[in-house]
């Protein structure tokens, strides 16, 4: 599986926070943006566009096989704590470390 942030940031450029007020269909989390890249959610619900940490390490495990269950939480974690302060371009740092982690 390809690993490139930027081909994931280039088709959904607009990440949402999980309480921003007016959703779509359409709207996603960073997490979010990388579940619906790799194709792990196939309908476009709530939770499927901003999963919890917990869904989101899981996730990230089955695309990148190398996370631990511990690394996975850890960058789950951040990501969705920097996505929901607002802080894009810091979530799509960890999710790119996340992406790219090959073992400690």
């Amino acid at each position: 599986m390809p690993f490139d942030i930027k081909e994931i940031q280039a088709r959904f450029p607009h990440p949402r926070t999980s309480t921003y007020r007016f959703y779509s269909e359409e709207d996603y989390c960073v997490g979010g943006a990388i579940l619906l890249f790799y194709g792990i959610n196939s309908s476009q619900t709530f939770c499927s566009n901003f999963p919890d940490v917990a869904s989101l390490a899981c996730h990230l495990r089955t695309i990148n096989s190398r996370l631990t269950e511990e690394k996975s939480l850890e960058y789950a974690w951040n990501i969705v704590i920097a996505n929901d302060k607002e802080c894009f371009d810091e979530a799509w740092i960890y999710a790119a470390s996340a992406l790219q982690f090959a073992g400690e």
